[in-house]
């Protein structure tokens, strides 16, 4: 416990102050496995390397173009109907407090106006923390300069990384003290694999409950389907975050 908690606080504090070179290395995992498979069949190393680059970075911009300009029109038109969202739900409210006072004779109708009014405060104020969630969100989906900058220099590092591997590896094995190489074994062993089979397997949960729930919507025909349930997948990684 006290390895695993060391090692997140460590790579929290790394990250803060080095963040585009661990994307680099996230980068790195994603296209070594093509510029490999293209230098077997003949081709050089720098030559694969830049090809598979490029075609992550396509694909990549391709997706996110996507993804974010159908995620933030949906949200932004979702804050925009808060409010005749919050008129459904007043008229709900009321309607089934009408019918529980005819339900139950000699039930106080101050009781009912209180729990009116209550309700009218408690959903006022939920969606006066929606709205400012989701505006919260959109401007942070539109204003992300900071991490494409850091992406951009994780990119290029991970680019000459992939060139590079085989002469890295072969110094880290070579120059690397031995009581080292037991820290790492032993991370690697007993920490890292771990964690990352319970990171693995969290996602895969919340990518079935983004499916769930999206191929559900679509049925019933709501609107803003896919922000929903980007958003319930968004909420779902809560408890694995804190």
């Amino acid at each position: 416990v006290v390895t695993v908690y060391l090692f997140m606080w460590l790579f929290s504090f790394l990250y803060k102050i080095a963040s585009p070179i661990f994307l680099s290395f996230l980068i790195f995992f994603c296209i070594e496995p093509p510029a490999r498979w293209l230098h077997r069949r003949g081709m050089k190393k720098a030559v694969a390397s830049a090809i598979s680059t490029l075609l992550f970075v396509l694909l990549l911009l391709a997706i996110l173009t996507g993804l974010g300009a159908v995620f933030a029109s949906q949200i932004y038109n979702l804050a925009e109907h808060l409010p005749t969202y919050q008129a459904v739900l007043q008229e709900q409210i009321e309607a089934n407090s009408e019918y529980l006072q005819s339900k139950l004779e000699g039930f106080p109708a101050e009781w009912t106006d209180k729990i009116r009014e209550f309700a009218e405060t408690v959903v006022g104020y939920g969606a006066q923390i929606a709205s400012r969630f989701l505006q919260a969100l959109f401007n942070w989906i539109t204003s992300v300069s900071s991490f494409m900058i850091n992406f951009a220099i994780g990119i290029i590092l991970a680019y000459f990384l992939s060139v590079e591997i085989d002469t890295w590896r072969k110094v880290a094995q070579e120059k690397t003290p031995a009581t080292f190489k037991k820290v790492y074994y032993f991370l690697k062993d007993n920490v890292l694999v771990g964690i990352i089979g319970y990171l693995k397997a969290q996602l895969k949960m919340v990518a079935i409950t983004f499916v769930i729930i999206y191929v559900a919507l679509l049925l019933l025909g709501v609107n803003n389907a896919f922000s929903v349930s980007l958003l319930a997948a968004l909420f779902d990684l809560l408890p694995l975050v804190g």
